[in-house]
């Protein structure tokens, strides 16, 4: 269940902080910049944004899985230039032996 809350800040927030609670990890998004008068008259600028707990054991899952993800992305480009070559050479040997 994903239930996003909204929070605020003086100064703007880490879009993935792990280091402020041992048993959690959160997670922002929607971050934006406001500005507002202080009880002085004084303009403040500070920081909306929606955030998200999630248990620092479940984040270590979904990291894992990202770097995962990242590696099938880094291989399949590699398969995709390694495809490019492979037609490049076989048009080469077209244009030579007049085979394919």
């Amino acid at each position: 269940m994903n239930i996003w809350y909204d929070g605020e800040s003086s100064v703007y927030p880490a879009l993935v902080d792990s280091t402020s609670s041992k048993k959690w990890v959160y997670v922002r998004r929607n971050v934006e910049e406001h500005e507002r008068e202080n009880e002085q008259g004084i303009k403040e600028t500070f920081y909306s944004f929606e955030e998200q707990k999630v248990p620092k054991d479940v984040w270590g899952i979904f990291e894992r899985t990202m770097q995962n993800d990242e590696k099938i992305i880094e291989n399949d480009v590699k398969i995709a230039e390694a495809d490019l070559r492979i037609a490049d050479v076989e048009e080469a040997i077209t244009e030579l032996y007049g085979i394919f």
